[in-house]
């Protein structure tokens, strides 16, 4: 599949070629949930890898913040962030949901089974540990969690992936810094 590099993003063509290829495997009729979605850099390529009838689940609260206008949106010359920016790159994807609020409590009433977890929101202990524990509770024998940023700037990405790892007798694959473990069947 083509790459759309037009969308402001951070993430590597290596990462977005394995979060295809992450996508690709959930079966028809599938959920993924996308936790941390920006400006839809990486929804875009999760939504147009899926099989049919998979619904993805875009979380992210789309609260502008210095951080994405200084890493983002200012070297990117990207358009100010918000919901609309996201739904303007996502517009041909129709397989996605937009929940707008904070994870994990926006969805604390969740009952879906996950087939694909991706973690890109907040990279520090403890939201992102309340992330990962929330939404892998949800996944599917066979499913997988993934995230971003494994990496040393962020030890507790590196550790909540490790521990998840350890709690499902699974290991983690890294592709650059986007890392997924897979739940056994």
């Amino acid at each position: 599949m083509t790459l759309n590099l037009s969308i402001p993003g951070q993430m590597t063509e290596t990462e977005l070629h394995r979060l295809m290829e992450l996508a690709s495997r959930v079966p028809p009729g599938g959920i993924i949930v996308e936790v941390g979605c920006l400006y839809g850099l990486s929804s875009w390529h999760i939504s147009k890898a899926c099989q049919p009838g998979v619904t993805l689940f875009c979380v992210d609260p789309w609260e502008r913040a210095k951080w994405i206008i200084d890493l983002v949106e200012k070297p990117q010359n990207a358009p100010p962030f918000s919901k609309q920016a996201f739904a303007h790159f996502t517009r041909d994807c129709d397989n996605i949901v937009v929940i707008q609020g904070y994870s994990p409590q926006i969805a604390r009433g969740w009952k879906l089974g996950i087939d694909l977890y991706v973690e890109d929101a907040i990279h520090a202990n403890p939201v992102l540990g309340q992330n990962v524990a929330f939404w892998s509770a949800r996944i599917k024998p066979g499913g997988t969690a993934a995230g971003h940023d494994y990496c040393a700037d962020w030890p507790d990405v590196k550790s909540e992936a490790e521990a998840l790892a350890k709690r499902w007798s699974s290991r983690v694959e890294v592709f650059d810094t986007l890392w997924s473990v897979e739940r056994p069947a």
